[in-house]
């Protein structure tokens, strides 16, 4: 596999729409299904034409449905959050397809670690008073506030990109 045009610009369009996604999760609490979808697309119009072995897209499509698969029993299992659950399972799964098999446990520990500590700081800093006009609304309280799951998801992966086979050939 070599590192072509075509693989630089699938990996820089891999950086934006995860960047896309990881702002909208911190914004709305969601990623958008058409994110996902383009991400999806994008990897399979583009992994067989930038050099990617049969074996390496069929082992990242198998660890891709194993977190797939395993996300979504984890949010069946209520330890997910009900309505976000799916959304950063897909999500987790895409990203997961990009990296390649032998970075899918890597990216769920960093996620993970990077979700524990985006907790930590958003539940440790000192409250500030938000100053409010008549139509804006207080600042949430720290018991209600939602951990944005998909930007940690989308950062482990970004930070992963260096080691994953798209660039890890060329040198």
């Amino acid at each position: 596999m070599y590192l072509s045009t075509l693989s630089l610009l699938s990996l820089a369009g891999f950086a934006l729409l995860s960047g896309a996604a990881a702002v909208r999760d911190i914004r709305t609490t969601t990623i958008p299904n058409g994110v996902i979808l383009m991400l999806l697309a994008g990897y399979l119009l583009v992994a067989a034409a930038s050099g990617w072995t049969r074996d390496e897209i069929t082992n990242s499509l198998i660890a891709a449905a194993m977190v797939f698969f395993t996300g979504l029993m984890l949010n069946a299992m209520g330890w997910l959050p009900w309505q976000r659950g799916t959304q950063l399972v897909k999500f987790a799964a895409v990203c997961c397809l990009w990296l390649g098999a032998p970075l899918a446990v890597t990216l769920m520990g960093l996620s993970a670690l990077i979700a524990v500590t985006s907790a930590i700081l958003l539940l440790c800093l000192p409250q500030i008073p938000a100053q409010r006009t008549n139509n804006q609304r207080a600042w949430p309280d720290t018991a209600r506030r939602q951990i944005p799951a998909g930007f940690a998801v989308a950062a482990a992966a970004v930070l992963l990109l260096p080691a994953s086979p798209w660039v890890m050939s060329v040198s």
